[in-house]
């Protein structure tokens, strides 16, 4: 977590006109809460029969959110589960396939987890030859699987513009043109490289099939969405260099032109801002990328192919992993806090972060090999949140960062950095055991297992671990998260008189969009870990 001064003008857009509505002051933590809830409009029939439905996705009214997060079961339906279920959804959806043991050009449609049979072309069998892998139908993959993550990535990168207060689209195309336009053509490029086998995999793997062509497939369609994913920001840079935001509108006086010249013209304030939100979204997607590599790459590759391990050897792994987000996490919230000074995008990109974590963390379960190692992992997570999070709300720990590192944030201020990081981390927790639990069933038991080895938990003896014991061992660690995090929360209330809640929900309140935001940016994280565990091969 970061903890910076925060007691500032919030700018969410490039500049704030006076009065405008995006620059707000920031509300010290103490003082708000139930007060700060009295303060918003309460939810009346007229604003939400006035709200269409799709503004849901982007930007609800204050009165949608605060019916969502009225009540527990409310908000954690939208929080939570709801996308959790899209994901469900994308990933259940079952894959024509076809055999590779057979000409038949037309795929088959399965309806249960059920392997190719091993039957050469002569019709014998196949005897001890190497299994061959099953062919996913191209364009069901590059319509449904790769088209709803490209669009759920490019939903992400726009609530992230809309914290922002700043279109990224040309106003002549308009938003939804513009969208489909980079959607639709991110497609015929995926289409095209296929077909024309511009990267030569169709060619290498027939001369030597490999598991490193599978791992370039997938390399090459998440790299192109992540350049689509990133065409908005490109888009948005150039309609700012070509409007001459970068430079001071107001014309330069004759007589300091000729005694100065050029020298006293500087970047406007505004200008710089969006540079450093530019950057944040460069580490945002540096850091899934470095997770797909470290869980499909370097864990398969290097970890696995040294079994046995010891519960010491799986906690290293773990927290090498932790330390990787967490100095990112800091770069990026300081970068957001500091120089962009945009609460709401500061709370999203919180949650982005745990949510990149823990959902390193979750699939990490369905290749630990004891109930010894989910210990291991559990108690060491156990102890940052029942000791280091509570310790970090103490004048101790505040006086300590005001003499080694200059912490100039007043405690108030500095207890509500706290208690967002707090809940950010919870809401990512269950979001992600959820989704986890889920689309660990799924892809188990249902008919995509075939194209994700990952969960096939295929019991030997050198590797008794089974489904099942994943299950338990997943719903036990999520137990003791729950319970830790519960403990942590007396502690806080108690000790410090600080409702994580409350602030957490009332910064939602307080800024509409972080709900659909927040809901996005969980299903492109889930999504963007199961692309890379995906098992590819087209004929």
């Amino acid at each position: 977590m970061v903890l910076l001064p925060l007691r500032a003008t919030v700018t969410n857009g490039l500049a704030a006109a006076p009065g405008d509505s995006t620059a707000c002051p920031i509300i010290p933590a103490l003082a708000r809460g139930s007060a700060a809830v009295s303060n918003l409009d309460t939810p009346n029939e007229v604003q939400l029969a006035d709200e269409r439905w799709t503004n849901w996705f982007f930007r609800p009214s204050r009165a949608t959110v605060e019916t969502w997060l009225a009540s527990f079961w409310k908000r954690h339906l939208v929080l939570t589960l709801l996308p959790c279920l899209a994901v469900w959804l994308w990933v259940a959806m079952p894959f024509p396939v076809s055999d590779p043991y057979k000409d038949s050009p037309l795929p088959d449609w399965p309806e249960w987890p059920e392997w190719p049979h091993r039957i050469k072309s002569n019709g014998t069998e196949g005897g001890d030859e190497e299994d061959l892998p099953i062919d996913v139908n191209f364009y069901f993959f590059l319509i449904w699987y790769f088209g709803a993550y490209l669009a759920v990535a490019l939903f992400f990168i726009t609530n992230l513009f809309s914290l922002y207060r700043l279109n990224w689209w040309p106003s002549r195309l308009g938003g939804k043109a513009t969208y489909f336009l980079m959607w639709s053509t991110t497609l015929a490029i995926g289409l095209l490289a296929h077909h024309l086998d511009l990267f030569g995999l169709h060619a290498r793997w027939r001369d030597k099939p490999d598991e490193g062509f599978d791992w370039e497939r997938k390399t090459f369609w998440v790299v192109l969405s992540f350049a689509a994913m990133h065409l908005p920001a490109v888009a948005c840079f150039s309609k700012l260099k070509r409007d001459k935001r970068h430079v001071y509108r107001h014309a330069q006086p004759v007589v300091q032109y000729t005694f100065f010249g050029s020298s006293l013209r500087r970047v406007p304030s505004s200008w710089v801002r969006f540079l450093w939100f530019m950057a944040c979204l460069a580490i945002a997607a540096f850091s899934l990328i470095v997770g797909q590599e470290l869980i499909t790459t370097a864990y398969a590759s290097l970890f696995l192919s040294t079994l046995p391990h010891t519960s010491l050897d799986a906690g290293t792994w773990v927290w090498s992993w932790v330390i990787t987000v967490q100095l990112l996490s800091l770069i990026s919230n300081y970068i957001i806090a500091s120089k962009v000074r945009s609460r709401a995008l500061l709370f999203v990109y919180k949650l982005f972060f745990q949510l990149v974590y823990h959902v390193f963390y979750r699939n990490l379960f369905a290749r630990l090999r004891s109930p010894s190692q989910f210990a291991t992992v559990q108690l060491l997570s156990s102890i940052v949140v029942v000791i280091i999070f509570p310790f970090q709300l103490t004048r101790l720990w505040h006086r300590i960062l005001q003499f080694f590192v200059g912490y100039s944030q007043p405690w108030n201020e500095h207890a509500e950095a706290v208690a967002i990081s707090f809940y950010t981390r919870g809401l990512a927790q269950n979001i992600t055991m959820v989704g986890f639990l889920g689309w660990l069933s799924i892809l188990h038991l249902g008919p995509n297992s075939q194209i994700y080895p990952f969960f096939k938990f295929a019991q030997t003896e050198d590797d008794p671990y089974t489904f099942a014991l994943t299950f338990i061992a997943s719903c036990g660690v999520w137990s003791l998260e729950l319970i830790s995090s519960f403990v942590a929360r007396q502690i806080m209330s108690r000790g410090f008189n600080i409702d994580v809640s409350g602030i957490g929900l009332d910064e939602m309140r307080e800024y509409p969009e972080l709900v659909p935001a927040c809901g996005w940016a969980s299903v492109h994280v889930s999504m963007n870990i199961l692309m890379f565990l995906i098992k590819l091969n087209f004929r």
